[in-house]
């Protein structure tokens, strides 16, 4: 397990996303499960393979297999798919699912508030790369990072990368036998995809 730092989290609305979509980060939407505003823990689960199946890669090869955010220390009784305001998932076909698209092998959990200040931060400039650019360098060592996008009030936003990289992945909601939300599961495929012995 890897820590991901903490998640403020001002309006309670969480937002998940690729964080390098640039002017695209507008049409970020939150889910529909909202929780009380406040700081919550972001851990990884990295699946680890001993002998990876791409001959180039360098063992033990490490891919992050799932991000979470957690809400409350308690047993999760329920898990339901996080939808977006619009989406049924009585419209969905066995073995599709609701999700947010990934386009730069990385993902991100913040705050709705925290949108437009992560779009800037993506912007490109006449001159130079993106701001969000530098912190490719750490992203990739480290597989996380927490990025303060207000240094004033503390907003950030917490960017991991996805195991499998580009493509699309569902966020689960855990919600506790009361019904209350617990925490917030991205699940990154890797397991699905994996071949050959795995530990995590």
């Amino acid at each position: 397990m890897l820590d991901g730092g903490m998640l403020q989290l001002p309006t309670g609305q969480l937002v998940m996303v690729d964080p390098f979509l640039g002017p695209r980060l507008g049409f970020a939407v939150p889910l529909t499960v909202t929780v009380p505003p406040g700081r919550y823990g972001v851990s990884l689960s990295v699946a680890r393979w001993d002998r990876p199946r791409d001959p180039n890669a360098v063992a033990p090869a490490r891919r992050v297999a799932a991000a979470r955010l957690t809400i409350r220390d308690e047993p999760v009784a329920k898990w339901e798919l996080g939808l977006q305001p619009g989406q049924d998932p009585a419209m969905l076909q066995p073995g599709e699912f609701f999700g947010f698209v990934v386009d730069s092998g990385s993902g991100a959990f913040l705050d709705a508030s925290a949108v437009p200040a992560l779009q800037h931060l993506g912007a490109p400039t006449h001159d130079r790369d993106p701001e969000l650019f530098k912190i490719v360098p750490e992203l990739q060592s480290k597989h996380v990072v927490n990025l303060v996008v207000n240094p004033a009030s503390g907003l950030n936003v917490i960017v991991f990368r996805c195991g499998m990289g580009d493509g699309k992945y569902p966020t689960w909601v855990g919600r506790a036998a009361t019904g209350e939300p617990t925490c917030f599961l991205v699940d990154l495929e890797v397991l699905s995809h994996s071949a050959g012995p795995v530990t995590g």
